[in-house]
């Protein structure tokens, strides 16, 4: 027996033993093809197995204490800030009749179901996970399907709302759309496709058993367990061969599609302002140029489009922040 492999048979044993596996008999390693793999002799499970695996004992600032501690500090601020929007945003004069209104209330809702499973950290993760996390673990499978779902629930569902946003601020900046137009024609449309992109992304996730712990992230989430495995018989949870193709390509479209409305909406208000300012610009160079004398109804035109403009631009400050 070499070196490496009495070194992960020792830390095997030392974790079976730490963790007071069903199977008190001694984990026997056969080196592979740069991994280890459980001798069935032995009567050990396929987790049993898996802890003869280098590849489980990652090196990753994750699965640290300070991560740990980072992640529900920041969660929970995250979870806060987003619940005092919604508070404002209820508190208001307006309260949810205005569409920016509740379009930020639906999103800070799913922010905060997304950093409230950040804040919870490895408290989630079942007990008896392969991974070494220095947080403590004290759930089950299903509390961590649970974080996992919420966490891939809630961000996803944030970034569609930001799209929403941005679609929102196009409509009524470059379109010139009035607030009862869009709530009666687009606004409907916008909350059934965040819903209708997202959630069937989440439920692929869950019915593959993608919701698991990883050494790359301190939360449980969409991944196979453990992380490395390419196909299911490697894999404790994870159906790779009948979803992972799909999951994969849902990813990839739905994040494309995101970028490309962000950046297309914010590029289209960007120009419309600025071929605005330079409109109004030449008007003015134009009229002190040629010495014209406005009446009083040009005059309050030209004064009505600059207040005009300066709204636009204060549109689109807060669009792009």
């Amino acid at each position: 027996m070499t070196a490496d492999e009495t070194k992960y048979l020792r830390i095997a044993i030392l974790l079976c033993t730490a963790r007071i596996c069903s199977t008190a008999l001694p984990v026997s390693c056969t080196e592979g093809e740069g991994d280890f793999d459980i001798n069935a002799s032995t009567g050990g499970t396929r987790e049993d197995g898996l802890l003869c695996d280098e590849r489980i004992y990652v090196d990753e600032f994750y699965i640290t204490m300070a991560a740990s501690y980072i992640t529900r500090t920041t969660g929970t601020i995250s979870a806060v800030s987003s619940a005092l929007i919604i508070f404002v945003i209820l508190r208001s004069s307006i309260r949810l009749t205005s569409i920016y209104h509740r379009l930020m209330f639906s999103m800070s809702i799913f922010e905060v179901m997304a950093s409230i499973a950040i804040a919870l950290n490895t408290l989630p993760m079942p007990r008896d996970s392969i991974y070494n996390f220095s947080g403590s673990m004290l759930g089950t499978t299903a509390t961590c399907t649970a974080q996992g779902f919420s966490f891939f629930f809630g961000s996803n569902m944030t970034a569609a709302y930001n799209c929403a946003l941005c679609i929102y601020y196009m409509c009524s900046i470059r379109f010139k759309m009035r607030d009862a137009i869009i709530s009666k024609r687009v606004e409907p449309a916008l909350h059934t496709l965040c819903i209708l992109f997202t959630l069937p992304l989440c439920i692929l996730v869950w019915r593959g058993d993608f919701y698991n712990p990883t050494p790359y992230d301190a939360w449980c989430t969409g991944e196979p367990y453990p992380w490395f495995c390419t196909d299911n018989q490697c894999t404790i949870r994870g159906k790779i061969h009948e979803f992972i193709v799909w999951i994969r390509f849902y990813l990839i479209a739905i994040f494309a599609l995101e970028t490309l409305i962000i950046i297309l909406s914010m590029v289209i208000i960007v120009w419309f302002v600025y071929r605005q300012e330079v409109l109004l610009n030449r008007l003015a160079d134009d009229i002190v140029r040629r010495g014209r004398t406005l009446g009083d109804g040009s005059r309050d035109r030209l004064k009505a489009s600059r207040a005009r403009h300066k709204f636009t631009k204060v549109m689109l400050i807060q669009a792009i922040s």
